[in-house]
């Protein structure tokens, strides 16, 4: 894997860390949440804030630029229709998604639309539905039950196949984790 490429692996592989991941019980997103909620004041973002824990990372394909920072993206797994107020500072060099491409990351509800947590790994309309093809493959020819728990399992598959357009590149034990 070149450089870049191990840089991706590990920025994207922090963040479902971070969300996925218990450590004495509680996820870093569970422990950030507990820690923040009692400086919170405004009731609507302590309902959005409540709802942090229970994030999980999933690809996302771009439907519809609304403007005013706003993109309307589908679930690739489950088809579900959310609206993502875009952060201008998670888009390299100002460069906002376009329709068709492909997005994996963890959406954050923030009062009616939902926010990129950190950044998202975007894929260009040239090798978006290749890729989305490869992992919805892959995911109907597993034994998971739900796309979040093949999400929590095989994150850096997922990864990869974005990266690389490759199948089941990470072979590994199935751990005991999983996004609370």
């Amino acid at each position: 894997m070149h450089t870049e490429g191990k840089n991706f692996v590990q920025f994207f592989g922090a963040i479902w860390v971070m969300v996925c991941h218990s450590f004495e019980g509680k996820t870093m997103m569970e422990r950030f949440v507990e820690g923040r909620l009692p400086k919170l004041h405004r009731p609507s973002v302590i309902e959005s804030f409540k709802q942090w824990p229970s994030v999980a990372p999933s690809v996302y394909e771009v439907q519809e630029i609304k403007g005013d920072n706003v993109i309307v993206v589908d679930d690739i797994f489950t088809h579900e229709r959310t609206h993502v107020l875009l952060n201008q500072e998670n888009y390299e060099q100002g460069r906002e998604p376009e329709k068709g491409e492909l997005l994996l990351t963890v959406l954050l509800p923030a009062g009616e639309m939902k926010q990129v947590f950190a950044a998202p790994l975007q894929l260009l309309k040239d090798h978006a539905q290749d890729r989305k093809e490869t992992i919805l493959a892959q995911y109907n020819d597993s034994d998971y039950q739900d796309s979040r728990a093949y999400m929590n399992e095989e994150f850096l598959n997922v990864l990869l196949i974005c990266l690389y357009g490759e199948k089941k590149l990470i072979r590994r034990q199935r751990c005991r984790t999983s996004c609370t």
